[in-house]
């Protein structure tokens, strides 16, 4: 996965470039817990696999936004 940082430092040089984001339908269930985004108070498996998979969708969807209108469909 590219990040937002290192679209900016490699250029992507040909047009119609795509970054894909695989991703699961865990990021329904996610809730993003800001007090806690290492779950170092509490640790459960499944609420911290389904908040990384909400993160990378609400990334993947600033980052859509970020790029619109560039070289990156």
């Amino acid at each position: 996965s590219i990040t937002y940082h290192q679209v900016h430092i490699f250029p992507i040089g040909s047009d119609g470039a795509r970054i894909i984001n695989v991703s699961s339908t865990g990021h329904k269930k996610g809730k993003i817990n800001f007090s806690d985004l290492n779950s170092e108070e509490k640790f459960d498996g499944w609420e911290a696999y389904n908040q990384s998979k909400l993160a990378n969708v609400l990334f993947t969807k600033k980052l859509a936004r970020e790029l619109e209108g560039g070289i990156i469909e």
